[in-house]
């Protein structure tokens, strides 16, 4: 008997181990790899960085799919809902470099991660879901703290324009909206062949679709000319993959409950390397907004 308590727990504290470092791993990954986006949109624009990043993404995921035999798994059933959400990713990763390349990381990145409210939202309107107390108080959270961020407390006593304290920030919520309506689409074909499988079809659909786009605006994506900027390139799309195998490998295996909280607070990490290191400076009332934002997306993973 002793020994069976001893082994269940042994096991149980390797679960949570395993648990806190698989929502490190994606915190850190997804973090810091939104702050050296915004470096890498701003040197050679937002539709290059975009369109090396995904093709990195696409050679990485093709490399991991192959050793962990994935492909076995093949439906052609879930193939056009990842190409739906991959669209809808390709406007919403868009919409989010361009935020990054002309706004702040600190502002940008906390209202972009609010993807995760769409779903939350149309789980309750379009499957009938009942709304936990957690999540009254995440979705308002969100809400709240996006007014703050966005909000320019500097304008004139009186005055009833409301603009916004960033131009990134119009951006940032149209990458939420992007992202969330492509996740819904997304986890349809992640129940049928695998995390894997559908982020491959969805990251090679995003490739197609930023070729069309440029060729129609004619806007280049030639490959990033220096070391550093070809560096980045390749930094952001293996952390983008990391933090989505070590996310999907946590939820799947271990416990939810620990690697989703740690997961979204992703926006933490790329807030305090974009002040410590581009010193950006927010205002009281946008410092509230972002505790409040990664506070709700924190809410909205347990």
């Amino acid at each position: 008997m002793f020994l069976h308590l001893y082994h269940d727990g042994r096991e149980c504290i390797y679960n949570l181990f395993v648990s806190v470092v698989a929502g490190l791993v994606s915190m850190l990954s997804w973090g810091s790899g939104d702050f050296v986006t915004a470096g890498l949109s701003r040197s050679i624009g937002s539709l290059r960085a975009l369109f090396w990043v995904t093709v990195v993404c696409d050679l990485l995921i093709v490399l991991y799919g192959g050793a962990t035999g994935a492909y076995h798994s093949v439906s052609l059933s879930a193939i056009p809902y990842a190409v739906a959400g991959g669209l809808c990713h390709t406007a919403a990763s868009m919409s989010y470099y361009r935020g990054l390349k002309v706004g702040r990381v600190s502002l940008v990145t906390p209202i972009s991660s609010g993807w995760s409210l769409i779903l939350v939202l149309a789980a309750i309107f379009l499957y009938g879901e009942a709304l936990a107390p957690t999540q009254a108080i995440a979705i308002g959270l969100v809400i709240v703290g996006s007014v703050l961020v966005s909000a320019n407390l500097k304008e004139p006593q009186g005055s009833s324009r409301f603009t916004l304290s960033d131009p990134g920030i119009a951006y940032g919520f149209l990458a939420m909206l992007g992202w969330g309506i492509g996740f819904l689409f997304l986890n349809e074909a992640v129940e049928e062949v695998g995390w894997v499988i559908a982020d491959l079809v969805l990251a090679m659909s995003m490739t197609a679709f930023l070729l069309i786009y440029s060729t129609a605006s004619r806007e280049s994506i030639a490959p990033p000319a220096t070391v550093r900027d070809r560096l980045r390139t390749a930094f952001i799309g293996f952390a983008t993959i990391l933090a989505y195998a070590s996310y999907s490998i946590g939820i799947e295996r271990y416990l939810t409950s620990v690697v989703g909280p740690l997961a979204a607070a992703y926006p933490l990490v790329a807030v305090v390397l974009a002040v410590v290191i581009l010193h950006e400076k927010t205002a009281i009332n946008q410092k509230i907004g972002i505790a409040a934002v990664i506070g709700g997306m924190v809410l909205l993973a347990v």
